[in-house]
C-alpha cells in the first residue's frame, strides 16, 4: 500500500515498533522497586495517558488531512504533458509533529518541540545502541575483538542504510518483527521462570518503597512514548475516521500494556530484588533460548532505531528551515542528516553508557512534554473548549509531578 493507504492493523504495528524498545527491558527492575501491585497501577496510568494523547494526535492529523482535501487546488502541482496540455497532480501529503504543533500554536512553540524531539529521540536511539551492544556481547559466539564500543559503531553502520527512505511507511512489513520479538521475550521469561524462582533469594511483594513511585512512573511513561513517530504514522492511515482513531489508540496501548505487565511481573517473580538493569542480562550466555531471544531483540531494536531516526532527522531539518527560508533538502542531503544523527547517537552511547539514568531522565523531563503536554495543546484543534480545559486540568499536574521526580525534587532514584 502507498502512503495514506495503511489499514488500522498496519498502523498499530508501526506504532508498536516505535514504542517497544529499551523501556520494556527495565520494567522488571522498576517493578522490583515499588512492588507488583503498585507497578500495575502505574502501567495502567501510563496506558490511559498514552491512549488519550495518541487519540488526540491521530484526530488532529485527520483534521489537517481533511482540510487539505477540501483545498485541492492548494495541494496540487501544475504540470505539462509535453504537448502544452496542463495537468493537475496531487502533491504528497506531509506533516510532522512540530508542523502540527505550529498549526495549533505558533512557529516559535514548534521550534521548542523540535529541540525537545532532537533530545528525546536522540536519547532513545542512544539507549537502543547500548542495549543492542549488551545483547550481542552476551552471545557465546560473539567475537571478543568486537568490544562494546566497536559493537555500537557496527550497529550504527548496519542501521544507516535503512534510514534512506523518505518516509517511515516503507518499514511497515519489517515492523512486525518487533511484535514477534516482544512475544518471544515474554515466552522466554515465563518459560524459564520456574527454574529461576527456585534459586531466587528475595521475596516479591505487592507494594513497597513508595518513595520511588515518581521515578517508576517516569519509566512507565517512557515505555509508552511513540508520540515522536505517531504523527508520521497517522498519515499512513486510510480513512482516518474518529472510530478508527479511537480503536487504534486504545487497541495499541492496551496490547502494549499487556505485554509490559507480563514481562515486568515475569522478570520480578523470577529474580526478585536481584533483577538487573536489563532483564535479558539475567540469563546465561549459553542458554539457547535466550541466545535466540537476544538475536531477535537485536533485530527489533535496530528496526526501532531506524524508525526513531526519521522524526529526529526531520526535527533537525525543521530547525534549519527556520533559519534558511524554503530549505527543502534533497534525498542526498537527507542521507547526510541521517548519517549525522546516527553518528552523534553512537558517540554519545560510547561516552555515556548508563542506561537506567538516561531512561529515567528522558521519561521524566522531555517525556511529559512529548507524550502529554504538546498532544494536549494540539487537541484544541479537535476538542470543544470545555473538554480541552478538562484535559489540561487533568494532564498538566501529572506532567509537573514527573518533571519534579525526574529532577530529584520528589522521591528517590532507582538503584
Amino acid at each position: 500500500m502507498d502512503a495514506g493507504e495503511k489499514s488500522p492493523m498496519e498502523v498499530v504495528v508501526l506504532l508498536l515498533a516505535g514504542a517497544i524498545g529499551t523501556g520494556v527491558l527495565v520494567l522488571p527492575k522498576a517493578m522490583a522497586a515499588v512492588g507488583y501491585g503498585t507497578m500495575v497501577g502505574l502501567l495502567s496510568v501510563g496506558c490511559l495517558i498514552s491512549a488519550t494523547t495518541t487519540w488526540m494526535l491521530l484526530m488532529a492529523v485527520a483534521a489537517v488531512k481533511a482540510e487539505a482535501g477540501q483545498c485541492n487546488l492548494k495541494s496540487q502541482l501544475i504540470e505539462t504533458d509535453g504537448q502544452g496540455e496542463v495537468q493537475l497532480t496531487k502533491k504528497p501529503f506531509s506533516l510532522n509533529y512540530a508542523q502540527l504543533l505550529a498549526r495549533a500554536t505558533s512557529e516559535r512553540v514548534a521550534m521548542v518541540l523540535d529541540f525537545m524531539l532532537i533530545f528525546y529521540a536522540g536519547g532513545a536511539v542512544v539507549t537502543y545502541f547500548l542495549f543492542v551492544a549488551d545483547f550481542v556481547q552476551h552471545l557465546s559466539f560473539w567475537p571478543e575483538c568486537l568490544t562494546v564500543n566497536k559493537t555500537i559503531l557496527l550497529m550504527a553502520a548496519i542501521t544507516y542504510p535503512f534510514t534512506l527512505f523518505r518516509t517511515v511507511g516503507k518499514l511497515a512489513k519489517l515492523s512486525s518483527l518487533v511484535l514477534f520479538s516482544i512475544s518471544f521475550l515474554t515466552f522466554g521469561i515465563w518459560f524459564r521462570a520456574p527454574s529461576a524462582v527456585e534459586t531466587r533469594s528475595s521475596p516479591v511483594s505487592a507494594a513497597h518503597d513508595v518513595d520511588k513511585v515518581g521515578m517508576v512512573l517516569c519509566i512507565c511513561i517512557y515505555s509508552f512514548v511513540w508520540h515522536t513517530n505517531a504523527v508520521g504514522v497517522a498519515q499512513e492511515l486510510y480513512n482516518p475516521t474518529p472510530a478508527r482513531c479511537l480503536a487504534i489508540s486504545v487497541g495499541a496501548t492496551s496490547l502494549l500494556a499487556l505485554f509490559y505487565g507480563f514481562i515486568a511481573f515475569g522478570g520480578y517473580w523470577s529474580w526478585g530484588d536481584q533483577v538487573g538493569d536489563s532483564i535479558v542480562r539475567m540469563y546465561d550466555a549459553d542458554d539457547p533460548l535466550f541466545t535466540a531471544i537476544r538475536l531477535s531483540l537485536t533485530a527489533s531494536l535496530i528496526i526501532a532505531t531506524i524508525i526513531n531516526v526519521f522524526p529526529l532527522r526531520e526535527s533537525c531539518i525543521n530547525l534549519v528551515g527556520k533559519v534558511v527560508a524554503g530549505y527543502d533538502p534533497s534525498m542526498t542531503a537527507r542521507a547526510g542528516w541521517s548519517f549525522g544523527v546516527i553518528a552523534v547517537a553512537a558517540c554519545t552511547a560510547i561516552a555515556y553508557p548508563t542506561v537506567v539514568k538516561i531512561i529515567s531522565l528522558l521519561g521524566g523531563t522531555v517525556g511529559p512534554f512529548v507524550a502529554i503536554i504538546w498532544p494536549t495543546v494540539i487537541s484544541k484543534m479537535v476538542l470543544s473548549e470545555g473538554w480541552w480545559r478538562v484535559a489540561l486540568a487533568v494532564l498538566l499536574p501529572v506532567s509537573l509531578y514527573m518533571n519534579l521526580a525526574a529532577l530529584g525534587f520528589l522521591g528517590s532514584a532507582i538503584n
